[in-house]
């Protein structure tokens, strides 16, 4: 199933922002997150799905968890070996300490911040001149469930 353009620029930028994150160095699912508005979990999933399989040099080992953990299973393994060999110290599946975690804005990468647009609440009251978040008003009954007192269903007695 083809994805949306959406997921496709989401992506894009996913993946600029960790080209950017120096060797030594690692960002969150959380900052990525905030920085493109989206939630975490969408930038953890995008990684994981591309971790290894289209650029061997890609360094996706340098996202981590707003706690420092680390990923689970043999990726999570490989990402401590790659971590290590940077000169992080891992303990138990976590970074030891955060201090190596760069602001996604100190990064030379080249995406904006993202901001989406509030969906407006049916409940929210209307802006003038506008239809937008206007209350909802409910639905007509349907014709099968307009019935004449005394009348059974589709108007038999």
């Amino acid at each position: 199933m083809p994805r949306s353009d959406a997921f496709a620029r989401i992506k894009a930028d996913i993946l600029a922002i960790i080209r950017a994150v120096p060797e030594c160095a690692v960002v969150t699912f959380a900052a990525i997150g905030s920085h493109l508005d989206i939630a975490p979990r969408h930038a953890a999933y995008i990684l994981a799905t591309h971790a290894g399989g289209e650029d061997e040099a890609f360094p996706w080992h340098r996202a981590v968890a707003a706690d420092g953990a680390l990923l689970s299973g043999p990726r999570g393994s490989r990402q401590a070996v790659l971590l290590a060999a940077e000169g992080h110290a891992i303990t138990r599946g976590k970074l030891d300490g955060l201090d190596a975690v760069v602001a996604i804005a100190a990064l030379e990468h080249g995406v904006a911040k993202q901001v989406r647009e509030p969906t407006p609440s049916p409940d929210d009251p209307a802006p003038p001149g506008g239809r937008a978040g206007q209350a909802s008003r409910p639905a007509a009954a349907s014709p099968a469930r307009r019935r004449v007192r005394g009348q059974g269903p589709r108007g038999t007695r």
